[in-house]
């Protein structure tokens, strides 16, 4: 992917990867990684995921993973929230209010710290006020 930084990850007492949660990266390898996801896994013209793992990750698998389904304003695919509407958009979410929106033709944004920390806690007015402006 072409990262700027190592990432760090943090580890449960066991010595395992703490799967759901915990990943720290740089701001520049975050929008890398939005990037690589709108362009379903290939980056500079190179495949790196492979476009059906990418595909299946940021689209909802039943219908009860659909937004409004979900008892959220988002949908869910693997760790990502998937937008409500009819063009394929998905934003990873950090616990402290970090986000990355992607959108596929537009590729990707990034939004973090003190920003937006109301985001985890009323992201479905925020969002629905941001899409309706589309």
């Amino acid at each position: 992917m072409g990262a700027e930084a190592d990432a760090s990850w943090i580890i449960d007492k066991g010595g395992y990867e703490v799967a759901y949660i915990g990943v720290s990266a740089r701001v520049r390898d975050y929008a890398r990684l939005g990037s690589l996801l709108a362009n379903d896994g290939t980056l500079d013209g190179r495949p790196i995921i492979a476009v059906g793992w990418v595909r299946e990750a940021t689209t909802p698998s039943a219908k009860q993973f659909e937004p409004g389904h979900t008892r959220s304003f988002f949908g869910y695919g693997y760790q990502t929230w998937i937008l409500p509407g009819h063009e394929r958009q998905f934003v990873l979410r950090g616990l402290r209010g970090q986000a990355v929106f992607v959108d596929p033709p537009k590729i990707s944004r990034w939004s973090g710290g003190p920003i937006i920390p109301s985001l985890v806690r009323s992201s479905s007015s925020f969002l629905r006020r941001t899409l309706s402006v589309r």
